[in-house]
């Protein structure tokens, strides 16, 4: 629970952040000592005023000798323990990170814990946080930004001279400059590998906190809305929202607006946390408007209808039994998750129903566990990466064009159909009634086992591996797969699409499309391998080198673990093998995922990248790499342990390829 009475009760969290670098990764938190009459912070301070007010509330504090040491450097432990207070987090109740440099007795151990159960913060790749380390500007405007619930931006203010266009921060910095949350060290600079000072950081969080605070509804009629902060007109474009007939689900909602001489010009974020009951859910209908902001719901048994959503839409710790969309379209991803600000995510419930009728949706993510996704009437996603363990149905007329089980998760009920299904998990069942076109299993160490009621028309598997050694009850279900790599299986019985079935698909390694035409990849195959082997070397360096083992399409990245070489390095030594590449191959379809320290985050889904030649592919996909949170300038070293898999379908001298590469990244 909360425990700041000051604190604001719902923020919006939109943080998938991959901190996995040094420069993605920051915390902030406390002092020692009395909480007034410092002896060393005058009045005229600079900060005066932001570091009384964060005493006052006991946020922060000084030190035995009665200073405050405003010039002193903020430690990443510091960090963490001034943002978890000031969010009001439950640093008490709260899940062992697992770092190995903190222990439970340590002072900041539940601040650093209680923000990374919010997807706020990370550790190290050696698996340590470092609390002892100084805060950078550039880390804290990427924590200020994920902690308070803004968005990242694209940077456009180009006046600081020390900021360039590739830099992985300038996002996060246009989003502190956007909100009045920093100027600059001066004029012209931002000083981002400066230290972050003690005074700074404390002015930084006021200011985030009065930016992001959002305002409660506390009544609305057709002509009005009366908000904590005081009663405003709404604007003519906003009145399919904002009117009496939506006027109890939006009772006590949280809401960040643009006002304009007393008036609502434009909604920043929404938060509906109005509750229905079992028997009749609570309704906000949209008109068939459009709201440009993100949207979270935070209420249990609640239907939305006939809206556009032009941001995300997250479904929150409040939804614990039912939520309900009809005509609706999410433009960005749509999140259904335990994360909640001030509440241990071990003591919120499961199980909810999440249902989407006649709706049109990006990606979904499911990280709510045991969650129910349903898919009905006309509804569409483009993808589903699942977190937590949970099931998904859908219309027989719905098709879902990719699922993802990431790492983290045990089991998945897969009752629609479905042209694509990645596993990354290395214990898995799948369950379920679903027909899969072509199931990938990713990792070759995985050990699954699949529900005799599935139907598979391709089973794709690791190069080297065979169904029998990953499929635990293979003999139980080895007639309900129709080809393994797009070879014929003899054991495949003839399938009746169960009531959920669809379509066709694209086949795996050496195998044909979910049609089953027989298509031969492996000429096609053998002659890529051939033709990157002999370029492998291209790009190498005393502190980097790569080479390919073409029976197992694994590409070995060794890095010198005192290396001072960085990612763009990478890029150009990767680029220089693929080159050859560039006039002879065609790509249709391609999928990339950057597996860190146990989680895979897709980065690219399949069927984006459609007739582009591989170079162009290895490249793009390294971009998106670099926009997860790791940057241009990321010590390679740092990412020695973790891997990039990119599967590609195309074509190279006119031969068909389909195979999949594997990146890893290991110490000299």
């Amino acid at each position: 629970m909360k425990n700041n009475k000051k604190a604001y009760q719902k923020l919006f969290k939109v943080a998938l952040a991959t901190s996995v670098a040094a420069g993605a990764i920051v915390t902030v938190a406390p002092f020692n000592t009395e909480a007034a009459g410092f002896s060393d912070l005058k009045t005229t301070h600079a900060h005066y005023t932001s570091v009384m007010d964060l005493s006052d509330r006991g946020v922060i504090k000084g030190f035995t000798d009665g200073t405050f040491k405003p010039e002193a450097s903020v430690t990443r432990g510091q960090a963490a323990k001034i943002i978890a207070l000031t969010l009001g987090l439950d640093t008490k109740n709260v899940i062992n990170p697992g770092f190995k440099d903190i222990k439970a007795d340590n002072e900041y151990y539940g601040p650093i814990a209680a923000l990374v159960a919010e997807g706020i913060v990370s550790g190290k790749e050696n698996g340590t946080y470092a609390p002892g380390e100084k805060l950078t500007r550039s880390q804290m405007a990427k924590i200020i930004t994920l902690a308070f619930g803004f968005k990242e931006g694209k940077l456009t203010d180009t006046k600081f001279k020390d900021v360039k266009a590739t830099d992985w921060y300038n996002g996060y910095l246009q989003t502190l400059l956007d909100n009045e949350i920093t100027t600059g060290t001066t004029a012209t600079t931002f000083s981002p590998y400066d230290n972050v000072k003690r005074g700074q950081m404390a002015s930084f969080v006021v200011r985030a906190e009065a930016a992001a605070k959002p305002v409660t509804v506390i009544s609305v009629s057709d002509n009005s809305v009366e908000t904590s902060a005081g009663t405003y007109t709404v604007a003519e474009d906003l009145k399919k929202v904002f009117n009496a007939t939506n006027a109890a689900a939006l009772k006590n909602a949280n809401i960040k607006f643009t006002e304009k001489d007393g008036q609502i010009v434009a909604v920043k974020s929404l938060e509906i946390t109005a509750d229905g009951t079992q028997a009749a859910n609570i309704v906000f209908d949209g008109a068939s408007a459009s709201i440009t902001s993100d949207v979270k719901v935070n209420g249990d048994y609640v239907t939305v209808k006939n809206l556009t959503i032009n941001g995300n839409l997250a479904i929150g710790k409040g939804v614990e039994n039912s939520f309900l969309a009809d005509k609706i379209v999410v433009k960005g991803n749509t999140e259904v998750s335990n994360k909640s600000t001030g509440v241990s995510a071990a003591a919120v419930k499961v199980d909810a129903k999440i249902t989407f009728t006649n709706s049109t949706l990006g990606k979904v993510v499911l990280n709510k566990l045991n969650a129910l996704l349903n898919l009905t009437g006309t509804s569409s996603v483009t993808s589903v990466n699942v977190e937590s363990n949970a099931t998904i149905t859908a219309d027989s007329n719905i098709t879902i064009p990719v699922v993802t089980a990431g790492t983290g998760v045990s089991e998945v009920t897969l009752n629609a159909a479905t042209k694509e299904f990645f596993v990354n998990a290395l214990n898995f069942a799948l369950n379920g009634t679903a027909k899969i076109e072509s199931l990938e299993l990713v990792n070759k160490d995985l050990k699954i086992t699949l529900g005799t009621s599935l139907s598979i028309v391709d089973l794709v598997l690791p190069v080297g591996k065979v169904a029998s050694e990953l499929i635990s009850n293979f003999s139980a279900v080895k007639d309900k797969i129709q080809e393994i790599g797009g070879v014929k299986n003899p054991d495949a019985s003839p399938v009746t699409p169960p009531a959920s079935g669809g379509g066709g698909g694209t086949g795996g390694d050496n195998g044909s499309g979910g049609g089953g035409t027989g298509t031969d990849y492996a000429p096609g195959n053998t002659l890529l391998n051939t033709t990157l082997s002999a370029n492998v070397g291209a790009g190498n360096t005393n502190d980097l080198t790569v080479t390919l083992n073409e029976s197992t399409n694994v590409f070995t990245v060794k890095i010198s673990s005192n290396s001072t070489a960085v990612l763009s390095e990478f890029e150009t030594a990767i680029i220089d093998v693929f080159t050859p590449l560039k006039n002879r191959s065609v790509v249709n379809s391609a999928r990339v995922s950057f597996t860190a320290y146990g989680r895979d985050y897709v980065i690219s889904d399949p069927n984006i990248n459609n007739n582009q030649d591989v170079a162009t592919i290895i490249n793009n996909a390294l971009n998106e790499v670099i926009n997860t949170g790791i940057t241009d300038q990321t010590a390679l070293n740092l990412l020695i342990g973790n891997s990039l898999t990119i599967s590609l379908q195309g074509t190279i001298d006119s031969k068909p390829f389909n195979t999949t590469y594997v990146f890893n990244f290991e110490s000299k």
